[in-house]
């Protein structure tokens, strides 16, 4: 008999990190699949999507946000609605194991803490890569414990000592209206009415988006490996992963290069983004030549880059791209792993990205420009990547960045158990 299996992740698009691993366990685990509704702008068509993909038993997707992807007052009650009604399609008592990706949004605590049965396990995972300083990845290579200052993080992200506070009176009065709705009626008055208990934060929820100890911490970057492992009490359960693959190309491939961008721009100002998108650019027009055979960038916006930015940054890359070089726009919401192996090297600021190309083709070289990454993350801007097969490059000097790229730390050797093994053994 197949073990029952939940899957339950908040960020759709991260969901589809682990398309390959849910389909090489599909005839071991009867899975049921949890994901709010964020970043999912047709629920039908992606279902299908999904269907096609992965023999899945359930599949939900839970009304978490608006129509602008805000939570609203009425998002806040659909999503104690649909968790209710969901109490009555499946029986949670009977899974053998749950995977999160937090025990933070509302309706993920709702089902952790009080509809799996005590013998179900818990598996957290972490699928991005951290967004902490760098001085805070150097102090756990330095092995220091970081527990006393996890207090001063705010949801993983930088320390809140350099947090920038908003200075707009009605944005002002906007967050505090939704910190009334989060803390007191999603987390208090309907957590009640509809479950009978509150579910309000605990310690490090708003730091670390979970307090309690999850059975196993399965996490896919190196500096997450760091991080959780000095986090937590049992080191033992924090396991070093890696997604499967599909990669079918070979060495010989045609020469095509690609762009990735992040979700950076937002707070930029078109001087800035300007100056972003110069340094590009420049590095395409003395480039091209050696990473294309055919003259052509291919650029990749991240999945959430609201449309008045992509219409920015393309008509700044119109403006500085050398005129022989044709752009062509990869569709954004593609996911790297069905396009790696159509291309020979990707480059880009520093991000996930960067990373999951990586691992998605065994043939394809990626670079990370340091002018972009040095700018917002100092000096010591390689840490963020440490040990994960990304070349540094200082596109200023135009030449390897010699001591990011030979650094002893970024030859650290661990091995990587494929998540489905993981999985498969528990």
């Amino acid at each position: 008999m197949k073990k029952k299996l939940l899957f339950c992740i908040h960020n759709y698009f991260l969901f589809k990190h682990y398309i390959l691993d849910l389909k090489k366990i599909e005839n071991d685990f009867e899975i049921t699949i949890i994901i709010s509704n964020y970043l999912v702008d047709n629920l039908d068509r992606e279902y299908e999507n999904i269907k096609k993909k992965i023999n899945f038993h359930n599949l939900f997707f839970v009304p978490y946000y608006n129509k602008k992807f805000e939570r609203s007052l009425s998002s806040i009650f659909l999503t104690h609605k649909f968790i209710n009604e969901l109490k009555k399609k499946i029986k949670f008592k009977e899974y053998d194991l749950c995977i999160s990706d937090n025990n933070f949004f509302i309706w993920q605590r709702i089902i952790l803490d009080s509809l799996l049965s005590k013998n179900c396990k818990k598996i957290g995972v972490m699928t991005g890569a951290l967004t902490l300083e760098t001085s805070t990845i150097k102090d756990l290579l330095d092995h220091k414990n970081i527990k006393d200052s996890v207090s001063k993080i705010h949801k993983l992200r930088k320390t809140s000592g350099n947090r920038v506070r908003e200075k707009k009176l009605l944005k002002k009065i906007s967050n505090i209206k939704n910190k009334y709705y989060d803390i007191w009626l999603d987390r208090v008055l309907l957590s009640y009415f509809f479950h009978s208990k509150n579910f309000k934060y605990k310690r490090f929820d708003l730091n670390l988006l979970e307090t309690d100890e999850f059975d196993k911490k399965i996490v896919f970057h190196y500096v997450n490996f760091l991080f959780w492992k000095n986090c937590y009490e049992k080191k033992e359960n924090v396991i070093l992963s890696k997604h499967e693959n599909e990669c079918y190309c070979k060495n010989n491939k045609i020469k095509k290069s690609i762009f990735l961008s992040t979700n950076t721009w937002h707070d930029k100002t078109d001087n800035e983004i300007s100056q972003q998108v110069e340094k590009i650019t420049n590095f395409a027009n003395k480039k091209i030549d050696k990473i294309s055979s055919n003259s052509k960038l291919y650029f990749k916006h991240h999945p959430q880059e609201p449309k008045k930015n992509i219409e920015k940054i393309n008509n700044f890359i119109y403006e500085k791209l050398n005129k022989n070089i044709e752009v062509e726009y990869i569709d954004k919401e593609l996911s790297l792993s069905e396009i790696a192996c159509n291309f020979s090297f990707a480059y880009g600021m520093l991000s996930t990205a960067l990373i999951d190309i990586k691992t998605s083709c065994n043939n394809i070289k990626v670079y990370c420009l340091k002018s972009l990454g040095e700018k917002d993350f100092g000096t010591d801007y390689s840490l963020k990547m440490l040990n994960e097969d990304i070349i540094f490059y200082d596109d200023t000097k135009d030449k390897l960045d010699d001591i990011s790229n030979t650094s002893i730390l970024n030859k650290t050797v661990l091995k990587r158990i494929k998540f489905s093994e993981v999985i498969k053994s528990l």
